[in-house]
């Protein structure tokens, strides 16, 4: 590895190929790493530079550590995501967890928010989950999800995604989603989105505009999210 003036400081270029290691699925979700005096000798670092890039990594979420086995790979289950990215709850604290309502994917060209929100690579394609999710078995909240075709080829073939949208980013197309940024804001029902979840035209909701990012910190996803806020709380923890 090369200390030359100019180049990235030495623990971050170990936290490139690390990153780089991981996305090409030489670590895969859920393993182990070697051990921190191992990969120095791997890399020809010092153990102290391979402590500050995995350390790094492992705030960003990237990796996580096990008290007495280890380092390994984040690994993104359907209910890791769910405790993780998404946080609904009744005014007394009492968590709850969206169950799957109706869903369908398209594909189609992306307007132009989207592809600027999207690292599209020159690609105008994009494909759209829309969903409603129920809260105790009712119809409570909107999604809409987009993400560039490119790099999810085949996504409309998955069937029904559900709640493990994530988990299939990584596990089918090497995706690992690290981190999101929700922008929140107060709306009032549409005729259309009173349909879907059972509220007069008008009634208060909140939308969550979010944008998801990868190991690499590009934009994967971006995603609305209506909530009827009749007794529900959402809480983000990103």
């Amino acid at each position: 590895m090369s200390t030359t003036l100019g180049f990235r400081p030495l623990y971050q270029q170990v936290y490139d190929l690390m990153v780089t290691k991981i996305s090409d699925g030489e670590y895969r979700p859920g393993e182990m790493l070697p051990s921190e005096q191992q990969l120095a000798g791997q890399l020809k670092v010092s153990q102290g530079t391979v402590r500050k890039a995995l350390d790094t990594m492992t705030s960003e979420n990237i990796l996580e550590r096990r008290q007495g086995k280890g380092t390994f790979v984040s690994e993104q289950t359907p209910e890791r995501s769910t405790l993780r990215f998404f946080g609904f709850s009744r005014p007394d604290g009492t968590p709850l967890t969206p169950q799957n309502g109706e869903e369908s994917i398209r594909k189609r060209k992306g307007t132009a928010k989207e592809l600027r929100q999207l690292d599209t690579d020159g690609s105008e394609d994009v494909y759209e989950i829309s969903r409603t999710r129920l809260i105790e078995n009712k119809p409570a909240i909107i999604d809409k999800i987009v993400v560039s075709a490119k790099p999810f080829q085949g996504l409309q073939e998955q069937g029904k995604i559900g709640t493990a949208l994530y988990t299939l980013f990584q596990e089918k197309y090497g995706i690992h989603v690290i981190s999101t940024n929700d922008e929140i804001s107060a709306i009032v029902a549409s005729k259309a989105d009173a349909k879907k979840i059972s509220v007069e035209v008008g009634a208060p909701l909140l939308m969550i505009q979010r944008s998801t990012f990868d190991i690499h910190k590009k934009c994967v996803e971006f995603r609305i999210t209506k909530v009827n806020t009749q007794g529900i709380i959402y809480t983000a923890r990103i």
